[in-house]
Protein backbone atom coordinates (compact mmCIF):
# COMPACT_ATOMS: atom_id res chain seq x y z
CA UNK A 1 0.00 0.00 0.00
CA UNK A 2 1.14 3.69 -1.09
CA UNK A 3 0.61 6.04 2.06
CA UNK A 4 1.35 9.03 -0.38
CA UNK A 5 -2.17 10.45 -0.69
CA UNK A 6 -2.71 12.87 1.78
CA UNK A 7 -5.31 15.66 0.49
CA UNK A 8 -5.62 17.86 3.03
CA UNK A 9 -5.41 18.59 6.99
CA UNK A 10 -9.48 18.71 7.81
CA UNK A 11 -12.22 16.81 6.12
CA UNK A 12 -15.61 17.54 7.03
CA UNK A 13 -18.63 17.04 6.04
CA UNK A 14 -22.47 18.14 6.76
CA UNK A 15 -22.42 15.46 9.17
CA UNK A 16 -19.58 15.38 11.19
CA UNK A 17 -16.55 17.88 11.48
CA UNK A 18 -13.62 14.81 10.89
CA UNK A 19 -10.88 16.10 11.23
CA UNK A 20 -9.65 13.49 9.27
CA UNK A 21 -6.42 13.15 6.41
CA UNK A 22 -7.59 12.50 3.23
CA UNK A 23 -6.20 8.77 2.31
CA UNK A 24 -7.67 6.18 -0.41
CA UNK A 25 -5.60 2.84 -1.25
CA UNK A 26 -7.52 3.47 -4.77
CA UNK A 27 -7.76 6.99 -4.52
CA UNK A 28 -9.55 8.41 -7.69
CA UNK A 29 -7.33 11.62 -6.29
CA UNK A 30 -4.07 10.43 -6.26
CA UNK A 31 -3.00 10.51 -10.29
CA UNK A 32 -4.51 13.93 -10.44
CA UNK A 33 -2.27 16.90 -10.41
CA UNK A 34 -3.68 19.63 -8.92
CA UNK A 35 -1.64 23.31 -8.78
CA UNK A 36 -2.49 24.31 -5.75
CA UNK A 37 -0.63 27.69 -4.33
CA UNK A 38 -1.33 26.84 -0.51
CA UNK A 39 -0.18 30.02 0.54
CA UNK A 40 -2.80 31.90 -1.09
CA UNK A 41 -5.77 29.44 -0.58
CA UNK A 42 -6.40 28.47 3.28
CA UNK A 43 -9.79 27.44 2.42
CA UNK A 44 -10.52 24.94 -0.47
CA UNK A 45 -12.38 21.78 -0.96
CA UNK A 46 -12.52 18.70 -3.86
CA UNK A 47 -15.13 17.01 -4.83
CA UNK A 48 -14.85 13.06 -6.51
CA UNK A 49 -17.42 13.33 -9.20
CA UNK A 50 -18.22 9.74 -10.27
CA UNK A 51 -20.66 7.91 -12.71
CA UNK A 52 -22.83 4.82 -12.27
CA UNK A 53 -21.90 3.69 -15.45
CA UNK A 54 -17.56 4.79 -14.58
CA UNK A 55 -17.89 7.03 -17.25
CA UNK A 56 -15.39 10.23 -17.41
CA UNK A 57 -17.03 13.68 -16.20
CA UNK A 58 -14.95 16.19 -17.13
CA UNK A 59 -17.49 17.17 -19.77
CA UNK A 60 -20.10 18.02 -17.27
CA UNK A 61 -21.19 21.51 -16.91
CA UNK A 62 -20.52 23.11 -13.45
CA UNK A 63 -22.10 26.16 -11.93
CA UNK A 64 -22.26 27.40 -8.25
CA UNK A 65 -25.39 29.66 -7.00
CA UNK A 66 -26.02 30.51 -3.98
CA UNK A 67 -25.41 33.37 -0.97
CA UNK A 68 -21.60 33.02 -1.48
CA UNK A 69 -21.12 31.69 -5.07
CA UNK A 70 -18.96 34.62 -6.20
CA UNK A 71 -16.37 34.31 -3.58
CA UNK A 72 -15.63 30.53 -4.71
CA UNK A 73 -12.77 30.26 -7.43
CA UNK A 74 -11.02 27.30 -8.84
CA UNK A 75 -7.92 25.98 -7.68
CA UNK A 76 -5.71 28.35 -10.47
CA UNK A 77 -7.44 31.45 -8.93
CA UNK A 78 -9.94 31.65 -11.61
CA UNK A 79 -13.87 30.65 -12.50
CA UNK A 80 -13.01 27.88 -15.05
CA UNK A 81 -15.07 25.48 -13.24
CA UNK A 82 -14.00 21.95 -14.64
CA UNK A 83 -13.66 18.07 -13.78
CA UNK A 84 -10.46 16.74 -14.29
CA UNK A 85 -10.00 12.91 -14.25
CA UNK A 86 -12.70 12.74 -11.61
CA UNK A 87 -12.05 15.76 -9.55
CA UNK A 88 -13.19 19.14 -9.31
CA UNK A 89 -11.24 21.62 -7.00
CA UNK A 90 -12.40 25.04 -5.81
CA UNK A 91 -11.28 27.23 -3.41
CA UNK A 92 -12.81 30.35 -0.98
CA UNK A 93 -11.34 34.00 -1.56
CA UNK A 94 -8.53 34.19 0.20
CA UNK A 95 -9.54 38.36 0.49
CA UNK A 96 -12.91 36.97 1.42
CA UNK A 97 -12.75 33.78 3.94
CA UNK A 98 -15.24 32.40 6.44
CA UNK A 99 -15.89 34.12 9.96
CA UNK A 100 -16.96 33.18 13.31
CA UNK A 101 -20.34 34.55 13.00
CA UNK A 102 -20.86 33.81 8.77
CA UNK A 103 -20.06 30.48 7.60
CA UNK A 104 -19.06 30.09 3.45
CA UNK A 105 -22.70 28.57 1.85
CA UNK A 106 -23.14 27.80 -2.21
CA UNK A 107 -24.67 25.41 -4.01
CA UNK A 108 -22.59 23.05 -6.51
CA UNK A 109 -25.07 22.32 -9.16
CA UNK A 110 -23.56 19.24 -12.28
CA UNK A 111 -25.57 18.65 -15.02
CA UNK A 112 -24.31 16.64 -18.34
CA UNK A 113 -26.99 14.97 -20.59
CA UNK A 114 -28.56 11.41 -19.58
CA UNK A 115 -27.76 12.14 -16.26
CA UNK A 116 -30.22 13.05 -13.24
CA UNK A 117 -28.97 16.98 -12.10
CA UNK A 118 -27.11 17.15 -8.98
CA UNK A 119 -27.05 20.11 -6.36
CA UNK A 120 -24.82 19.66 -3.59
CA UNK A 121 -25.13 22.31 -0.57
CA UNK A 122 -21.85 22.84 0.05
CA UNK A 123 -20.31 24.65 4.03
CA UNK A 124 -17.06 25.79 4.44
CA UNK A 125 -16.65 27.32 8.33
CA UNK A 126 -13.70 28.70 9.93
CA UNK A 127 -13.04 25.25 11.35
CA UNK A 128 -12.47 23.70 7.90
CA UNK A 129 -8.84 25.40 7.02
CA UNK A 130 -7.03 23.15 4.56
CA UNK A 131 -8.64 20.61 2.53
CA UNK A 132 -12.32 18.94 2.51
CA UNK A 133 -13.60 16.38 0.03
CA UNK A 134 -17.11 15.54 -0.95
CA UNK A 135 -18.16 12.22 -3.03
CA UNK A 136 -20.63 12.82 -5.89
CA UNK A 137 -21.84 10.06 -7.78
CA UNK A 138 -24.06 11.11 -10.66
CA UNK A 139 -26.74 8.72 -12.28
CA UNK A 140 -26.29 7.84 -15.78
CA UNK A 141 -30.15 6.66 -17.16
CA UNK A 142 -28.89 4.47 -19.16
CA UNK A 143 -26.82 2.34 -16.60
CA UNK A 144 -27.83 3.42 -13.25
CA UNK A 145 -26.68 2.14 -9.85
CA UNK A 146 -28.21 -1.57 -8.51
CA UNK A 147 -31.67 -0.61 -6.69
CA UNK A 148 -31.94 2.11 -9.31
CA UNK A 149 -34.62 1.88 -12.56
CA UNK A 150 -35.10 4.10 -14.86
CA UNK A 151 -38.04 4.48 -17.37
CA UNK A 152 -37.91 6.49 -20.59
CA UNK A 153 -41.92 7.27 -21.79
CA UNK A 154 -43.45 9.21 -24.86
CA UNK A 155 -47.11 9.85 -23.77
CA UNK A 156 -49.31 11.23 -26.88
CA UNK A 157 -51.17 14.31 -25.86
CA UNK A 158 -53.75 16.22 -28.14
CA UNK A 159 -52.70 20.05 -28.55
CA UNK A 160 -50.98 19.95 -25.05
CA UNK A 161 -53.43 18.34 -23.02
CA UNK A 162 -53.76 15.26 -21.29
CA UNK A 163 -55.79 12.50 -24.18
CA UNK A 164 -57.65 10.88 -21.25
CA UNK A 165 -56.86 9.54 -18.12
CA UNK A 166 -53.58 8.02 -18.32
CA UNK A 167 -51.46 6.42 -15.45
CA UNK A 168 -47.68 5.52 -16.26
CA UNK A 169 -45.88 2.82 -14.75
CA UNK A 170 -42.67 3.91 -12.64
CA UNK A 171 -41.10 0.25 -11.14
CA UNK A 172 -40.16 -1.39 -10.18
CA UNK A 173 -39.86 -4.23 -12.73
CA UNK A 174 -42.08 -4.21 -15.53
CA UNK A 175 -46.16 -4.23 -14.78
CA UNK A 176 -49.17 -3.29 -16.64
CA UNK A 177 -50.72 -2.32 -13.25
CA UNK A 178 -52.41 0.75 -12.63
CA UNK A 179 -52.28 0.57 -8.08
CA UNK A 180 -50.19 -0.57 -5.70
CA UNK A 181 -47.01 -0.42 -7.07
CA UNK A 182 -45.55 3.12 -8.14
CA UNK A 183 -46.98 4.84 -11.11
CA UNK A 184 -48.40 8.28 -12.10
CA UNK A 185 -51.59 9.38 -13.28
CA UNK A 186 -52.42 12.23 -15.00
CA UNK A 187 -56.28 13.45 -14.89
CA UNK A 188 -57.92 14.26 -18.71
CA UNK A 189 -57.25 17.97 -20.00
CA UNK A 190 -54.17 18.39 -18.00
CA UNK A 191 -51.84 20.80 -19.89
CA UNK A 192 -47.97 21.28 -19.28
CA UNK A 193 -45.92 24.03 -17.70
CA UNK A 194 -42.49 25.32 -18.19
CA UNK A 195 -40.25 27.02 -16.02
CA UNK A 196 -41.73 30.47 -16.46
CA UNK A 197 -45.07 28.89 -15.77
CA UNK A 198 -46.57 29.93 -18.81
CA UNK A 199 -48.85 26.55 -20.48
CA UNK A 200 -46.28 24.43 -23.10
CA UNK A 201 -47.36 24.92 -26.86
CA UNK A 202 -46.11 23.40 -29.91
CA UNK A 203 -43.53 24.38 -31.98
CA UNK A 204 -43.43 26.34 -35.16
CA UNK A 205 -47.25 26.77 -35.01
CA UNK A 206 -47.90 23.12 -34.67
CA UNK A 207 -49.72 21.55 -31.69
CA UNK A 208 -47.72 19.74 -29.19
CA UNK A 209 -48.77 16.35 -29.43
CA UNK A 210 -46.20 14.13 -27.10
CA UNK A 211 -44.41 14.69 -23.62
CA UNK A 212 -41.43 12.89 -23.07
CA UNK A 213 -41.33 11.55 -19.50
CA UNK A 214 -37.98 9.91 -17.28
CA UNK A 215 -38.57 8.07 -14.03
CA UNK A 216 -36.23 6.74 -11.17
CA UNK A 217 -37.52 4.62 -8.96
CA UNK A 218 -35.06 4.31 -5.94
CA UNK A 219 -35.44 0.66 -4.02
CA UNK A 220 -35.63 2.07 -0.40
CA UNK A 221 -34.48 -1.08 1.48
CA UNK A 222 -31.03 -1.15 -0.62
CA UNK A 223 -28.33 1.06 1.27
CA UNK A 224 -26.22 0.97 -2.39
CA UNK A 225 -29.22 2.31 -4.04
CA UNK A 226 -29.75 5.17 -1.59
CA UNK A 227 -26.28 6.46 -3.12
CA UNK A 228 -28.98 8.26 -5.35
CA UNK A 229 -30.50 10.20 -2.12
CA UNK A 230 -30.44 13.82 -3.52
CA UNK A 231 -28.81 16.38 -1.50
CA UNK A 232 -25.91 14.02 -0.46
CA UNK A 233 -26.57 11.48 2.71
CA UNK A 234 -29.88 10.75 4.30
CA UNK A 235 -28.58 13.01 7.12
CA UNK A 236 -28.99 17.33 6.01
CA UNK A 237 -28.52 20.01 7.43
CA UNK A 238 -31.61 22.05 5.39
CA UNK A 239 -35.13 20.55 5.48
CA UNK A 240 -37.90 22.71 5.52
CA UNK A 241 -40.66 21.04 7.94
CA UNK A 242 -44.69 21.46 8.48
CA UNK A 243 -44.29 24.95 9.40
CA UNK A 244 -42.63 26.41 7.03
CA UNK A 245 -39.14 26.77 9.04
CA UNK A 246 -35.64 24.88 8.29
CA UNK A 247 -34.57 22.42 10.81
CA UNK A 248 -31.17 20.13 10.22
CA UNK A 249 -31.83 16.18 11.21
CA UNK A 250 -32.36 12.88 8.96
CA UNK A 251 -34.59 11.94 6.25
CA UNK A 252 -36.07 8.30 6.98
CA UNK A 253 -37.28 7.36 3.27
CA UNK A 254 -39.48 4.25 2.84
CA UNK A 255 -39.78 5.03 -1.17
CA UNK A 256 -38.19 7.76 -3.74
CA UNK A 257 -38.40 8.25 -6.68
CA UNK A 258 -37.55 11.11 -9.32
CA UNK A 259 -39.64 12.67 -12.11
CA UNK A 260 -38.72 14.84 -15.16
CA UNK A 261 -40.35 15.39 -18.39
CA UNK A 262 -39.83 17.78 -21.10
CA UNK A 263 -41.91 19.20 -24.09
CA UNK A 264 -41.47 20.47 -27.60
CA UNK A 265 -37.53 20.81 -26.38
CA UNK A 266 -38.53 22.58 -22.95
CA UNK A 267 -38.37 21.68 -19.16
CA UNK A 268 -41.84 20.78 -17.70
CA UNK A 269 -41.91 22.08 -14.52
CA UNK A 270 -45.73 22.04 -13.21
CA UNK A 271 -49.51 21.14 -14.43
CA UNK A 272 -52.60 22.97 -14.83
CA UNK A 273 -54.51 20.03 -13.23
CA UNK A 274 -51.97 17.87 -10.45
CA UNK A 275 -50.52 14.52 -11.31
CA UNK A 276 -51.81 11.54 -8.52
CA UNK A 277 -48.14 9.88 -7.68
CA UNK A 278 -48.49 6.28 -5.91
CA UNK A 279 -45.46 4.89 -4.26
CA UNK A 280 -44.46 1.57 -3.19
CA UNK A 281 -43.14 1.22 0.33
CA UNK A 282 -40.33 -0.72 1.59
CA UNK A 283 -42.30 -3.37 3.30
CA UNK A 284 -39.45 -3.04 6.53
CA UNK A 285 -39.47 0.30 6.96
CA UNK A 286 -39.27 1.18 10.89
CA UNK A 287 -42.23 4.06 11.32
CA UNK A 288 -40.87 6.48 14.17
CA UNK A 289 -43.82 7.65 14.66
CA UNK A 290 -44.73 3.85 16.46
CA UNK A 291 -41.59 2.21 16.41
CA UNK A 292 -42.71 -0.63 14.07
CA UNK A 293 -42.88 -1.81 10.62
CA UNK A 294 -44.96 0.46 8.60
CA UNK A 295 -48.38 -0.74 8.05
CA UNK A 296 -51.97 0.19 6.66
CA UNK A 297 -53.53 3.06 8.49
CA UNK A 298 -50.11 4.60 9.29
CA UNK A 299 -49.38 8.29 8.46
CA UNK A 300 -46.16 9.21 6.66
CA UNK A 301 -44.53 12.06 5.22
CA UNK A 302 -43.87 13.74 1.96
CA UNK A 303 -41.07 15.59 1.20
CA UNK A 304 -39.85 16.91 -2.32
CA UNK A 305 -36.71 17.79 -3.26
CA UNK A 306 -35.88 20.64 -5.90
CA UNK A 307 -32.66 20.84 -7.80
CA UNK A 308 -33.01 24.32 -8.22
CA UNK A 309 -33.65 24.84 -4.33
CA UNK A 310 -31.05 22.15 -3.19
CA UNK A 311 -33.31 21.00 -0.47
CA UNK A 312 -36.00 18.67 0.81
CA UNK A 313 -39.44 20.21 1.99
CA UNK A 314 -42.53 19.13 3.46
CA UNK A 315 -45.19 18.17 1.12
CA UNK A 316 -48.36 16.81 2.54
CA UNK A 317 -48.69 12.97 4.53
CA UNK A 318 -50.36 10.34 3.23
CA UNK A 319 -52.09 7.21 4.64
CA UNK A 320 -50.43 3.65 4.06
CA UNK A 321 -52.99 1.62 2.29
CA UNK A 322 -52.51 -1.96 0.94
CA UNK A 323 -53.08 -3.35 -2.47
CA UNK A 324 -52.82 -7.52 -2.93
CA UNK A 325 -49.13 -7.62 -1.14
CA UNK A 326 -48.13 -4.03 -1.59
CA UNK A 327 -48.00 -1.14 1.08
CA UNK A 328 -48.33 2.30 -0.68
CA UNK A 329 -49.04 5.87 -0.04
CA UNK A 330 -50.44 8.12 -2.80
CA UNK A 331 -50.70 12.10 -3.34
CA UNK A 332 -50.98 15.07 -5.49
CA UNK A 333 -48.37 17.29 -6.72
CA UNK A 334 -48.27 19.94 -9.11
CA UNK A 335 -45.02 20.20 -10.06
CA UNK A 336 -42.01 18.22 -10.49
CA UNK A 337 -39.28 16.80 -8.55
CA UNK A 338 -37.54 14.02 -6.63
CA UNK A 339 -40.45 12.95 -4.00
CA UNK A 340 -39.71 10.91 -0.88
CA UNK A 341 -42.33 8.88 1.35
CA UNK A 342 -41.26 8.41 4.52
CA UNK A 343 -40.37 10.05 7.90
CA UNK A 344 -37.92 13.20 9.23
CA UNK A 345 -36.50 12.80 12.71
CA UNK A 346 -34.92 16.44 13.37
CA UNK A 347 -31.66 16.71 14.90
CA UNK A 348 -31.27 17.15 18.62
CA UNK A 349 -29.31 19.62 18.27
CA UNK A 350 -31.39 21.31 14.90
CA UNK A 351 -32.00 25.12 15.99
CA UNK A 352 -28.52 25.29 16.87
CA UNK A 353 -27.29 23.39 13.84
CA UNK A 354 -29.55 25.27 11.50
CA UNK A 355 -28.79 28.51 13.03
CA UNK A 356 -25.31 28.52 14.20
CA UNK A 357 -23.77 26.00 12.23
CA UNK A 358 -20.23 26.60 12.46
CA UNK A 359 -20.06 27.28 16.18
CA UNK A 360 -19.26 23.78 17.94
CA UNK A 361 -18.65 25.28 21.12
CA UNK A 362 -22.55 25.48 21.50
CA UNK A 363 -23.50 21.62 21.21
CA UNK A 364 -20.74 18.45 20.53
CA UNK A 365 -20.73 14.93 19.88
CA UNK A 366 -17.15 13.98 20.36
CA UNK A 367 -16.19 10.70 19.13
CA UNK A 368 -13.02 9.79 20.33
CA UNK A 369 -10.83 7.48 18.20
CA UNK A 370 -8.59 5.20 20.35
CA UNK A 371 -6.16 2.68 18.63
CA UNK A 372 -3.41 2.40 21.45
CA UNK A 373 -1.59 -0.06 18.37
CA UNK A 374 -0.63 2.44 16.07
CA UNK A 375 2.67 4.18 16.61
CA UNK A 376 2.73 7.74 18.14
CA UNK A 377 1.66 9.91 15.31
CA UNK A 378 1.01 7.46 12.69
CA UNK A 379 -2.56 7.13 10.86
CA UNK A 380 -4.85 4.33 9.60
CA UNK A 381 -7.32 4.90 6.66
CA UNK A 382 -11.15 4.09 8.20
CA UNK A 383 -14.49 4.23 6.42
CA UNK A 384 -16.91 5.70 9.69
CA UNK A 385 -20.74 4.57 8.90
CA UNK A 386 -23.60 5.34 11.05
CA UNK A 387 -26.70 3.72 10.20
CA UNK A 388 -30.80 3.82 12.08
CA UNK A 389 -31.54 1.05 13.68
CA UNK A 390 -34.26 -2.06 12.86
CA UNK A 391 -36.08 -1.46 16.25
CA UNK A 392 -36.73 2.22 15.21
CA UNK A 393 -36.31 4.98 17.90
CA UNK A 394 -36.63 2.18 21.20
CA UNK A 395 -32.99 1.82 21.43
CA UNK A 396 -30.96 -1.58 22.31
CA UNK A 397 -31.14 -2.76 18.67
CA UNK A 398 -28.12 -4.11 16.91
CA UNK A 399 -29.30 -4.55 13.54
CA UNK A 400 -28.15 -1.92 11.03
CA UNK A 401 -31.10 -0.30 8.65
CA UNK A 402 -30.53 2.75 6.79
CA UNK A 403 -27.38 4.11 6.58
CA UNK A 404 -27.47 7.55 7.18
CA UNK A 405 -24.08 8.55 6.75
CA UNK A 406 -20.62 7.42 5.76
CA UNK A 407 -17.07 9.38 5.24
CA UNK A 408 -13.59 7.61 4.82
CA UNK A 409 -10.63 9.14 5.62
CA UNK A 410 -7.74 8.27 8.32
CA UNK A 411 -7.51 8.78 11.86
CA UNK A 412 -5.09 8.57 15.18
CA UNK A 413 -5.09 7.64 18.25
CA UNK A 414 -5.96 9.94 21.04
CA UNK A 415 -8.19 12.08 17.82
CA UNK A 416 -11.28 13.33 19.10
CA UNK A 417 -13.77 13.96 16.24
CA UNK A 418 -16.70 16.49 16.79
CA UNK A 419 -20.35 15.69 15.69
CA UNK A 420 -21.92 19.09 13.85
CA UNK A 421 -25.49 17.48 13.49
CA UNK A 422 -26.81 15.07 16.48
CA UNK A 423 -29.07 11.90 15.31
CA UNK A 424 -32.12 12.82 17.47
CA UNK A 425 -32.59 9.16 17.40
CA UNK A 426 -30.54 5.72 18.14
CA UNK A 427 -27.78 4.88 15.74
CA UNK A 428 -25.24 2.23 15.49
CA UNK A 429 -21.48 3.34 14.46
CA UNK A 430 -19.44 1.19 13.06
CA UNK A 431 -15.88 1.79 11.84
CA UNK A 432 -14.35 -0.60 8.92
CA UNK A 433 -10.61 -0.90 7.59
CA UNK A 434 -9.38 0.01 3.98
CA UNK A 435 -9.68 -3.88 2.73
CA UNK A 436 -13.45 -3.60 4.62
CA UNK A 437 -13.44 -5.63 7.63
CA UNK A 438 -15.03 -4.31 11.30
CA UNK A 439 -12.56 -2.73 13.76
CA UNK A 440 -15.41 -0.94 15.64
CA UNK A 441 -19.74 -1.12 16.15
CA UNK A 442 -21.85 -0.05 18.84
CA UNK A 443 -25.23 1.18 19.33
CA UNK A 444 -26.08 4.78 21.18
CA UNK A 445 -29.40 4.29 22.05
CA UNK A 446 -29.60 8.34 22.78
CA UNK A 447 -26.91 10.24 21.11
CA UNK A 448 -28.28 13.23 22.60
CA UNK A 449 -27.65 12.16 25.90
CA UNK A 450 -23.41 12.17 25.28
CA UNK A 451 -23.76 15.60 23.91
CA UNK A 452 -22.63 18.64 25.39
CA UNK A 453 -24.36 22.45 25.19
CA UNK A 454 -28.20 20.97 25.04
CA UNK A 455 -28.33 18.73 28.27
CA UNK A 456 -26.31 16.00 27.45
CA UNK A 457 -23.64 15.17 29.85
CA UNK A 458 -20.55 15.92 27.58
CA UNK A 459 -18.62 12.33 27.58
CA UNK A 460 -19.12 11.49 24.26
CA UNK A 461 -18.74 8.35 22.48
CA UNK A 462 -15.00 6.53 22.69
CA UNK A 463 -14.31 4.29 19.75
CA UNK A 464 -12.04 1.71 20.67
CA UNK A 465 -10.50 0.26 17.43
CA UNK A 466 -9.37 -3.25 16.70
CA UNK A 467 -6.28 -3.71 14.88
CA UNK A 468 -6.96 -5.88 11.41
CA UNK A 469 -4.84 -7.38 8.53
CA UNK A 470 -5.95 -4.32 6.71
CA UNK A 471 -5.04 -1.70 9.32
CA UNK A 472 -1.07 -3.12 9.77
Amino acid sequence: MKRNTVIGIWLTSLMLCMGLLMFRCTNALKDVEIAVNASLFKYKTLFNITSSSGAKMEDATITLSGEDASRIFDLNGHKNFKVKGSVLGLAVDPSNPPTESHSIEFNLIIKKSGYSTINLPVEITVADSGSASHYVLMINHAKPPEGVEVKNITMKVNDGKVIKDTVIYVGPGTCTCTTGKTTVKFKKGAAFKGLDGSVIGGNNGNPLSSIQITSLYVEASMNDALKAFPGGDLTQKKVKVENGSFLAGTLLPAGLIELSMTAAGKEIKGFTTPIDITIRLNPDFINPQTNQRVKVGDQLKVFSYSTDNGYFQFETTGKVEKYDEDLYVHFLVDHLSWFMVGDFTPACNSSIATEAYNNTALSNLIFKIKAAWLAKGATTPVTLKIYSTKNGSTGGGTETDLLIYSLSGTVKDGQELPARIIPGMPIIVQVYDASGDLMFSTNISDPCSLASGIGGDGSGQVLTLNQTAGSQ
